[in-house]
């Protein structure tokens, strides 16, 4: 992995870990419900979804820029 593609996962992790802290997350914590569903809950799903996307997306970029 060169260096840009390194900078950018260091970047994505970064971004998750702050978005997955107790301020961020106690913003979500609301008695309310979005289709049907506990807002807490799915602010944590929805993140984790992105986070597997974005992850996929690096790893299948990576394994094409390979010679």
């Amino acid at each position: 992995m060169d260096n840009k593609k390194y900078i950018i996962s260091l970047f994505i992790s970064i971004i998750f870990l702050i978005l997955l802290t107790f301020p961020v997350i106690q913003m979500f914590n609301l008695n309310k419900l979005i289709l049907g569903i506990p807002a807490l809950l799915l602010y944590i799903l929805s993140l984790w979804v992105v986070m597997i996307v974005l992850l996929i997306w690096l790893t299948r970029r990576t394994k094409n820029d390979l010679p």
